[in-house]
């Protein structure tokens, strides 16, 4: 299973090492053992969450790799937040999940590989309450929905928010005008994921704030 993650590694041009490998792979097989009790994903082995969804964490990295603050919006089973942490050690993780089975799943995740600066909050994103901080928190959400409401959902973080991401496989462009209505101008960014044929990271920049 390391072979095929270092396989995708290579694709995506990203530079991993052996702990990493070892802590990806661990975390596949997490994800397979509790799936029967927290019902996680819908792949049936290792290998094919791997293909479906790590690599579609591990495709955002080259675009997060430099943020201090991170927060992943409906984690869910912790794609991409989890991977995320695995390859940007240096940056500060929190997951959102309000889903109490699956928030305890990812607070064990954070035990067994023993990730440093990851948090589970088991809220929502309008339940989310961020302190005033001179490091701005960068949102990104994989399976949120419709772009419109997640950005309306923002507007009580968006003074401590510096940019939001959303990973889209098809792109909407009316849902893009819905949401660049709240937040302002997007740029899309076309992703190569291995075994997907169309995935696209949406940014918000700069955002308004009014």
């Amino acid at each position: 299973m390391t072979d095929s993650l270092y396989s995708i590694c290579v694709k995506l041009n990203l530079s991993v090492n052996d702990s990493q490998l070892v802590m990806l792979r661990n975390y596949a097989e997490m994800v397979l053992r509790w799936n029967s009790i927290v019902n996680l994903t819908g792949a049936k082995t290792v290998s094919e969450f791997v293909s479906d969804h790590v690599a579609d964490g591990l495709a955002v990295v080259p675009f997060l790799n430099k943020e201090k603050r991170i927060i992943d919006v409906g984690s869910g089973g912790g794609i991409p937040g989890v991977v995320i942490k695995i390859m940007c050690p240096k940056s500060r993780i929190t997951l959102l999940e309000p889903r109490a089975k699956r928030a305890r799943f990812l607070e064990q995740v954070r035990i067994e590989l023993g990730l440093q600066e990851l948090d589970v909050l088991g809220v929502k994103l309008q339940e989310l309450r961020l302190a005033q901080s001179i490091t701005k928190s960068v949102l990104i959400t994989r399976a949120f929905g419709k772009m419109g409401d997640f950005a309306r959902l923002c507007q009580r973080v968006r003074s401590q928010t510096s940019k939001i991401y959303f990973l889209k496989a098809g792109i909407d462009p009316r849902e893009v005008v819905e949401a660049e209505e709240v937040l302002g101008r997007s740029q899309i960014i076309p992703l190569s994921v291995p075994g997907y044929v169309k995935r696209s990271l949406v940014k918000f920049n700069n955002l308004k704030l009014g």
